[in-house]
């Protein structure tokens, strides 16, 4: 992408020396996942979002949080920016906010950054911002009806316990396991990485034959992201299902 840079994920130092070579000045945000997705579920090590956010206070850079993945309970907190203890300057968000069940994704602000938009509405510019299909009232509803179940049902703190259900039922699939190379579990997106000896998406086409939907990822990686809903026994019987796929594979 032009006009960016990359920087080390968990490398609070790297990340200081980027920021000193490009020039604080020159940097308008930095945006990270709380727990990178797509690039093997990787949560955050101890400290390491809160340094970034003191490094993005220091240099007066804006903090963009992706909730994409995160938002909404996923974590067991609403969003992993509380889970995490940081303040980010803008939050984007979408899926969980619907559940899925109808398109729909959005910003939230801090005061920071649209406080200056109506200090004086005289001397101020309109921020003018619009899509063809935004406030859709169909997937707005849809958003209200999703949280206000997420909220009557206790559905973020059903996803407390169930997080130590699975991170021990993936932390003893990989003590059984040597294939099983590492777990990382983080409420209910767990990501479990699998040595040269198997290849995760073979794995995941087969766990869909046992009735369970999983997700090959970079790093040869399966990532898990239960539905809120699930029970102890669906939890116990998705780690079944993987232990039982990694032995029919071994035979192979």
């Amino acid at each position: 992408m032009p006009e960016t840079a990359r920087i080390p994920l968990h490398d609070l130092d790297a990340a200081a020396a980027v920021i000193a070579e490009l020039g604080a000045e020159n940097i308008a945000a930095l945006v990270t996942e709380p727990v990178l997705g797509t690039g093997g579920v990787h949560p955050p090590r101890e400290g390491y979002l809160t340094g970034l956010a003191a490094l993005c206070r220091e240099n007066d850079i804006l903090l963009i949080l992706d909730e994409v993945i995160t938002g909404f309970g996923r974590t067991g907190t609403m969003f992993a920016a509380e889970r995490f203890g940081v303040t980010p300057d803008l939050i984007t968000f979408a899926k969980g906010v619907t559940s899925g069940y109808a398109p729909l994704g959005g910003v939230l602000i801090s005061p920071r950054i649209w406080q200056p938009f109506y200090r004086d509405e005289a001397q101020t510019p309109t921020f003018r911002h619009g899509a063809t299909y935004a406030g859709h009232a169909t997937a707005s509803a849809v958003a209200l009806a999703n949280l206000d179940i997420l909220e009557r049902e206790g559905l973020v703190d059903r996803v407390k316990e169930l997080e130590q259900q699975l991170v021990e039922g993936m932390q003893d699939l990989a003590s059984r396991r040597p294939s099983v190379t590492e777990v990382r579990v983080c409420g209910l997106l767990a990501g479990a990485t699998l040595d040269d000896g198997f290849d995760a998406v073979v794995v995941t086409d087969a766990l869909i034959d046992r009735g369970f939907i999983a997700r090959p990822l970079r790093g040869n990686t399966l990532q898990l992201s239960p539905p809120f809903i699930t029970t102890d026994n669906e939890l116990a019987t998705l780690v079944d299902a993987i232990d039982d796929t990694l032995t029919e594979q071994e035979k192979k």
